[in-house]
């Protein structure tokens, strides 16, 4: 979390100007420097910062001052900050202190995403305050401190004297949260309004028992001294209610005089964003929309002057091109200054924002004057600017210029949202000089423009005010299939899918009507044979001399395969998602065949063939491994889905494969083209078997009839990334193509996630391609699927090649081995523990058990010279299986470990192999799988 932005940078400018007030000899920007922070970021009050920022900030705060109660000192002067500007403006506009601390809560919990406040009311003039710490975050006492000077001048605001706080929980004391206990004293006015409350009716009182008791002349006198003094007390509680009012007004005025001016100065960045994306629609003369843009940057922007110095054609040169600000005379020096753009040896500012295309923010020319040459000092010095902002114009990675703005009479620090809007305005101001540029090439020669829009892979179209075309480029016969012959005078709705007719209708009205611009929109076109074409279409008026529009003119850029490949990224996260759970929900099951599988196979050790019950015994071990072929296909879905890689030659798995579906299926005709040298794949030929397989029957499935099923093999080499979402290298292709009855393309779009199916109720789960794609992503692959009504359907699958051979592995022998060492057994499942526990004894074993890491490790550590062997789950809670085992190889490095999990070899169990581990057993294993796995282990040296 030392990392992570935690705390808004308002809060250092609080410190900031208390170092100014009471610490001037000390530079703040030396602790600024010092913590890695920018001083524009304490300007900006939108930026944030992390921790270990913090905690180096107060670290040189507290050598320079030599202050250890700094930090609650700048807590009680926030009440005179500016940075805090926002809490004193809350405080002040509730009147009076209770409501200032609930405002606090929720000024808190912006201002700091490490902590959360809340606030409670616990008497007449007292608050109970509690600061949580967020999950991982670590703060450090002077925070608490600093909390504890804010919540000390909050009262004052309003009683002239600091809370009284009572501290007595902290985090930094053990305890589970931060306690203050606030109390404030009653203000002036409100002990003056409550003298007035009981004075009126304790002189009534007064008056009607004297009157008894006194003459009745004296009554008179004593009645009219007590009336007079009500009035007086009621008018001092008054000229006291209102004078506190007043002083709290004045503040808020300050406060609100503040937020008003940045009000004004971001409503007028927008408008300037406005005022220039109208100027860049609307004209497109170079000369005349620069001029226009300086002008709406001096009437919106916050700055005295600006320039626009643009490259010549020949990019040697940076020469001034407009600007506002300056006087006549220089304006005039201005443009007789030209920088060098190809002398290595100019060092401008100006020349080097152009040419590294980065930008540049300097609050004080000093920092930066002795790296300047003696033309660009002049240039400063004529200019005057001690501070200036300087961004690149960039055009798809060409500098075109710079933008230069800088300050006389204002004082305020540059800040990092100055830069952003500047670096907003540049790209902007780049497009206008390439459209304008663009638009003049046009009107010079309208052959230049046939020539480019002939050699565009976009579709240029113009249109009439009938919405009807008058002339398209050969890209959209190149695309949609249509010679110009069949579109030029038809309507351009004509082409489009009947949902999208009247959007566009819309559109093309606001451009006859009112001169607006067609942003960029999503529209379906029909191809001539029938086929949707998804496009992005813009559009602009075309004006003639006299101003009128005299047609639109649009560009349509083909968008299909982009917007395929986005739904495919799109279904890639989705059956990630799915493939997650399904893993889980595999492990879970696995476990559970694990126990039903350990019992019965010890029975079958106990009885022989001849035992009634023996032939039911091994049908319920058949049952379960018929379970475990089904966990095996969940985990095909999930990451790392993968249990026995080795290097495979497709075109074997392919040929016994479909040999196997051709007998079962005399229906249908296999037909095979294999690649000779195809190259080898490191697969988990099991899952890819199955994913075959599945293929196999969807295909039989879309041919009721009967049909043929071809299968093609082919070695591919990739040397980009492109729409098939994968890697440079080399792949092998495998191609299963069906003459069934094909599929729409909105069938196609969804054909591989979870649940999905075309089939009537009873034929089909849904499952099968979800499987199938699930797998082939968990190889590192990819899958496609290409069809069209009534012309069949092609899967392609892409797997990637190996450089590895074939290596042919001997089966091994199916009987138990036996044993007589000690093995220390470790799983969280209870029932797991115990078969697998009696199946080792049984074996000759001696076994010791322990249900978590921590018991493995305390057992481990106290008998670890006798233990031979460590059978240890990879899933378990509290400690993990990685972690047990990290703990174990501390305790003996050679330590003999066989990780045992009801998930797949890859992931965390492949690490650990890496490491030292010396082999993996997936559960569930039957009793000859586990004495072979732990005689291996057993015996390696």
């Amino acid at each position: 979390m030392e990392e992570t932005p935690l705390y808004n940078s308002r809060l250092l400018k609080n410190y900031e100007e208390y170092l100014r007030k009471f610490y001037p000899h000390i530079d703040p920007a030396d602790i600024l420097e010092y913590a890695g922070i920018e001083s524009s970021e304490i300007e900006e009050g939108g930026q944030w910062l992390s921790q270990r920022q913090i905690d180096r900030f107060h670290e040189m705060l507290s050598q320079l001052t030599d202050n250890p109660n700094i930090s609650r000192e700048v807590g009680r002067f926030s009440a005179s900050g500016s940075a805090l500007g926002p809490m004193r403006r809350y405080a002040l506009g509730f009147l009076t202190p209770y409501m200032s601390y609930l405002v606090a809560e929720k000024i808190g919990n912006k201002m700091t995403r490490a902590t959360s406040f809340k606030v409670k009311k616990t008497g007449a003039r007292k608050v109970e305050v509690q600061v949580h710490l967020n999950d991982g975050v670590k703060e450090n006492p002077f925070q608490c401190e600093n909390r504890i000077g804010m919540f000390e001048v909050l009262a004052k605001l309003f009683t002239k004297k600091l809370a009284h706080i009572d501290h007595p929980v902290c985090v930094h004391r053990g305890g589970q949260f931060c306690q203050y206990l606030i109390s404030w004293e009653k203000t002036p006015s409100y002990v003056w309004k409550l003298i007035q409350y009981y004075s009126f009716p304790l002189s009534i009182i007064l008056g009607i028992g004297s009157f008894w008791v006194l003459p009745f002349s004296y009554w008179i006198w004593v009645a009219v001294i007590g009336l007079l003094l009500n009035m007086g007390i009621i008018i001092f509680s008054e000229y006291m209610e209102k004078k506190e009012l007043i002083e709290n007004i004045t503040k808020e005025g300050e406060a609100t005089q503040s937020l008003l001016i940045q009000t004004n100065r971001r409503y007028n960045e927008v408008l300037l964003v406005k005022e220039i994306g109208q100027t860049l629609s609307m004209i497109l003369d170079i000369d005349v929309s620069l001029r226009a843009i300086m002008e709406a940057m001096e009437k919106r922007l916050d700055f005295d002057r600006g320039m626009i110095m643009l490259a010549d054609k020949e990019k040697t040169r940076l020469k001034f091109v407009t600007g506002y600000g300056y006087d006549e005379e220089d304006e005039a020096y201005f443009k007789k200054v030209e920088f060098s753009l190809d002398n290595p040896e100019s060092m401008g500012l100006a020349v080097e924002s152009f040419k590294k295309q980065a930008p540049f923010m300097i609050n004080s020319t000093d920092e930066v004057s002795k790296k300047l040459s003696p033309k660009s000092l002049e240039f400063l010095r004529r200019a005057g600017s001690q501070s200036f902002i300087c961004v690149p114009i960039v055009y798809k990675k060409k500098s075109l210029g710079i933008l230069l703005v800088d300050n006389l009479t204002s004082k305020r620090p540059l800040t990092k949202g100055d830069l952003s809007l500047l670096m907003g305005i540049a790209p902007q101001i780049a497009i206008n000089i390439n459209n304008a540029a663009s638009y003049k090439k046009i009107q010079e020669s309208e052959e230049r423009f046939r020539s480019l829009s002939e050699n565009t892979p976009d579709i240029i179209y113009v249109l009439d005010k009938e919405g009807i075309f008058s002339y398209v480029n050969p890209a959209w016969e190149r695309i949609l299939g249509y010679p110009p012959s069949e579109v030029i005078g038809k309507k351009f709705v004509e082409f489009l899918e009947e949902g999208d007719s009247n959007k566009f209708q819309d559109l093309f009205d606001q451009v006859w009507e009112e001169n607006k611009i067609i942003p960029e929109t999503l529209g379906t076109f029909l191809t001539k044979d029938g086929k949707e074409r998804i496009f992005s279409a813009n559009g602009a008026p075309n004006f003639d001399s006299e101003g009128n529009v005299a047609s639109l003119v649009g560009i349509l850029r083909d968008i299909t395969e982009q917007t395929h490949l986005e739904t495919r990224l799109r279904q890639a996260k989705k059956m990630e998602a799915i493939g997650t759970m399904a893993g889980g929900i595999a492990h879970d099951f696995n476990n559970l065949l694990m126990g039903i599988q350990g019992y019965t196979s010890l029975i079958l050790l106990k009885v022989d063939e001849t035992h009634p019950f023996y032939e039911k015994l091994v049908g319920i071990n058949q049952q379960v491994q018929s379970g475990v072929d089904l966990t095996r296909q969940l985990l095909g879905f999930a990451r790392g889905g993968k249990f026995e890689v080795k290097p495979v030659d497709i075109n074997q798995i392919l040929q016994q494969s479909s040999e196997m579906f051709g007998r079962t299926k005399k229906e249908i005709r296999i037909h095979r083209q294999f690649q000779e040298d195809l190259w080898t794949v490191e697969v988990d030929q099991g899952q890819i078997e199955q994913a075959l397989l599945n293929l196999y029957v969807n295909a039989w499935q879309a041919m009721p009839g009967g049909g043929s099923i071809f299968l093609e093999t082919q070695n591919i080499v990739f040397t980009s990334y492109g729409s098939y979402q994968l890697n440079p290298g080399k792949y092998v292709k495998i191609s299963i193509t069906d003459t069934g009855e094909g599929m729409e393309e909105n069938i196609i779009e969804r054909i591989f996630e979870p649940f999905f199916t075309t089939k009537e109720m009873g034929r089909g789960t849904g499952l099968g391609l979800a499987m199938v794609y699930g797998i082939i992503k968990s190889h590192g692959g990819s899958i496609f699927a290409r069809s069209q009504k009534g012309q069949g359907s092609t899967f392609s699958i892409y797997l990637p090649a190996s450089d590895k051979k074939m290596v042919l592995e001997e089966k091994p022998v199916q009987n138990p081995v036996r044993g007589d060492e000690t093995v220390l057994l470790v799983d969280d499942e209870e029932v797991i523990l115990m078969v697998t526990r009696e199946i080792l004894e049984n074996l000759g074993y001696l076994v010791l058990t322990a249900n978590n890491g921590q018991e493995a490790i305390s057992l481990f550590q106290e008998k670890h010279q006798g233990i031979s062997l460590v059978i240890l789950d990879m899933i378990m809670p509290d400690i993990k299986g990685s972690q047990t085992y990290d703990q174990l190889k501390k305790i003996d490095a050679g330590v003999k470990v066989l990780l045992s999990s009801g998930y797949s070899i890859d992931g965390q169990p492949a690490q650990l192999l890496e490491r030292g581990c010396k082999a993996f057993i997936q559960k569930p294993y039957t009793v000859s799988e586990l004495s072979r796995k732990v005689r291996e282990v057993l015996d390696m040296s």
